[in-house]
């Protein structure tokens, strides 16, 4: 039994599957676009997709560094940073948490004045993570400001 591994003209694998028959599938021919190329049954597609990429000047897999985060995406033959979705991921989370402390800020909120203070320093140092972690590329690389 042998596993197909369709790949994109980029040399990055779109998806593997596992034919009926090994006959179904012809090893390194175009199928909408992407090239097939029989790999072992044996392999752990997961694995095998995050780790190999094929080189269509040499007509082989060859090994690609691990993903670096999930802003990267693969293209001419290295990593790309996404920074447009990372930015945007990066304000998704902090909007949630000015969101939740919107209520820190209400006339009536049960707090006192200097916990109030405490509290609209936290939401301006959430309004300024982007201009104090440019050179972050992963949320958990993001120096985020703590709750009083």
């Amino acid at each position: 039994m042998i596993q197909v591994a369709f790949v994109k003209p980029s040399g990055e694998i779109d998806y593997i599957s596992s034919p009926g028959s090994d006959g179904l599938i012809t090893n390194r021919e175009y199928y909408n676009g992407n090239l097939a190329v029989h790999i072992s049954y044996d392999e752990n597609a997961v694995e095998f997709i995050k780790t190999n990429v094929w080189d269509f000047e040499r007509e082989e897999w060859t090994t690609r560094p691990s993903l670096p985060s999930d802003f990267h995406t693969w293209e001419n033959g290295r990593w790309n940073f996404q920074s447009e979705s990372f930015w945007e991921a990066m304000r998704k989370r902090r909007n949630s948490l000015l969101t939740a402390s919107d209520w820190t800020q209400m006339g009536d909120a049960p707090l006192t004045e200097i916990e109030k203070e405490q509290w609209r320093m936290y939401r301006q140092s959430l309004r300024d993570v982007p201009i104090n972690n440019t050179s972050a590329t992963t949320l958990a690389g993001i120096n985020w400001p703590e709750q009083p």
